[in-house]
């Protein structure tokens, strides 16, 4: 028998199921960014799955919108690794990010 979380907990941590903006609200509370973080869907012609943008008031981050949903949800984590490591800009993959993307991903596999 499965050993199932209380109810107020399932809230908070990611599923399988869990749409992107779920996984957004997970990211959010469990690594929360120095401002906010705003994720928006979009049909695009990126040369990547998705790209983050400093604003002076928020970080903007675009996924593209013609992916499966599995590889919108790691590019989120991607992105927010970015974030998080206090670099924005794409194609800067450095060990702090290294260090960000890791933990996420483990966060969210313990918890899958």
């Amino acid at each position: 028998m499965m050993h199932e979380l209380p109810r107020v907990l399932r809230k908070l941590v990611p599923r399988e199921g869990w749409s992107l903006r779920k996984h957004g609200m997970y990211l959010r509370r469990h690594f929360p960014p120095d401002k906010p973080v705003r994720i928006r869907l979009r049909r695009t012609d990126f040369e990547d799955e998705g790209q983050t943008t400093e604003r002076p008031s928020h970080y903007l981050v675009e996924i593209n919108a013609g992916l499966p949903l599995g590889v919108q949800k790691e590019t989120l984590w991607h992105e927010w690794a970015h974030i998080m490591a206090g670099w924005c800009e794409r194609h800067k993959h450095t060990r702090a990010w290294g260090y960000w993307y890791a933990k996420i991903y483990r966060s969210i596999q313990q918890e899958v």
